[in-house]
């Protein structure tokens, strides 16, 4: 009799297999940050840190929501915010327009100064936790040549 493989493939995973990959791929992140994070700090070996920035946005509603957002030497794109009382890394990931960013059942999809909070386990097609996120304009000093920290 021919040996024949076996293949362990989550339901969610044949239905959407982006989404799969995407959980894979955060689940190796979470791992990773976890025993990085004994420290205080979150830091991989050989990811270096190429800039930061926060940014405060208003929501509909007058809620207000703060993004940090880290790109790295080698291209990579994340996003740190709260949902809820937890603060979540963010992994940017492909989007045919804007910049999306995923956390567990979270996307974080902005386009220009804009952005979206949904919650998958909501409903996918759903209105967003947080709507028309706009960026706060950034307070200048110095008549404009730098900005507030």
């Amino acid at each position: 009799m021919p040996k024949q493989d076996i293949h362990l493939v989550p339901s969610a995973m044949k239905k959407r297999p982006f989404r799969g990959l995407v959980c894979c791929v955060l689940t190796s992140f979470a791992l990773l940050a976890n025993a990085n994070a004994a420290s205080g700090a979150l830091r991989f070996d050989g990811i270096r840190v190429e800039t930061r920035q926060r940014v405060e946005y208003i929501c509909d509603g007058g809620k207000s929501l703060r993004v940090v957002y880290v790109n790295t030497k080698n291209g990579q794109s994340f996003a740190t915010l709260h949902v809820g009382r937890a603060p979540l890394v963010f992994v940017n990931v492909i989007a045919a327009s804007g910049a999306k960013y995923v956390a567990q059942q979270y996307t974080w999809w902005t386009k220009g100064d804009r952005g979206d909070l949904y919650d998958a386990q909501r409903d996918e097609q759903g209105p967003p936790l947080l709507a028309n996120c706009s960026a706060a304009p950034r307070p200048r000093t110095n008549g404009g040549a730098g900005v507030k920290k």
